[in-house]
């Protein structure tokens, strides 16, 4: 069997690069869908963010986003991909974000779901805190495993029959998280605000949101599509924080049509 790969590449070198970046608790495989309804028209790059995913063992200190970006980049320089759009899903955004405003020049488009440009409120990151420093210390136990559940599915989602399967695999993903992954957790939660960055940002931007979204509000992602000069946003009634995975016929052919465009 081969070892797991940080950086999970289609590797059609004729076609457009398009780097997705996943969500906490998610990893690469979260766009295995996306990548399925894309193939022959760009070719996929994932990577898996230091912390996550098969990068947790030996994960002993918090992981910034700043971490993420440098990984990021790091694994896209030795791929040979100087040009590229990028999918950035919840706490990817906050990397995609960071990337599409230091290199402006690399980016042909951004496209933000369920994602936002700021820190947590104080009120929200001392209970993300409280939850972080319990995964820390017991694990992704029952009362963390339903927790993460209520971030990551909208409430719409998980009381919808069409969608247990989908509600049944998130929560097999979130039983067999290690403790480890608490030092990715925290990053996240601790991450600076980054609105300031995103007047640098010129590449073609898309925000999609849902309207159950908890962990990144609606009004999060209008504040991000006012302050990018030309964003477009596209909100979602009755989806949650996942909507690439919770509503995959609408955003997928949304996404790679808008990256399409900007190619």
């Amino acid at each position: 069997m081969s070892e797991p790969r940080d950086l999970l590449d289609t590797g059609e070198t004729d076609l457009p690069a398009l780097v997705c970046l996943h969500a906490l608790f998610l990893d690469a495989g979260s766009f295995d869908g996306l990548v399925a309804a894309g193939r022959g028209r760009f070719r996929f790059l994932r990577p898996t963010f230091p912390g996550q995913g098969h990068r947790t063992g030996g994960t002993t200190a918090t992981v910034t986003m700043d971490d993420c970006v440098a990984d990021t980049l790091a694994l896209l320089a030795d791929a040979g991909v100087a040009r590229y759009a990028l999918l950035g899903q919840s706490m990817g955004g906050d990397v995609a974000v960071r990337i599409a405003a230091a290199h402006p020049d690399d980016v042909t488009a951004l496209v933000l779901v369920g994602s936002s440009a700021r820190d947590e409120p104080a009120e929200q990151r001392a209970a993300f805190t409280g939850v972080v420093d319990h995964m820390a210390n017991a694990g992704f136990d029952d009362m963390i495993q339903q927790t993460v559940l209520s971030i990551m599915l909208g409430a719409t989602t998980r009381a919808d029959p069409a969608q247990q399967d989908l509600v049944a695999d998130f929560k097999a993903r979130f039983a067999a998280l290690p403790a480890e992954l608490s030092h990715a957790a925290r990053g996240v939660v601790e991450r600076p605000d980054a609105t300031g960055l995103l007047a640098d940002i010129t590449a073609p931007t898309l925000v999609v949101n849902g309207t159950d979204d908890v962990a990144r509000p609606p009004a999060w992602s209008a504040d991000v599509a006012a302050r990018i000069t030309g964003a477009r946003q596209v909100q979602l009634e009755g989806v949650g924080h996942s909507a690439t995975q919770e509503a995959p016929d609408v955003v997928m052919p949304l996404v790679l049509d808008f990256v399409a465009e900007h190619a």
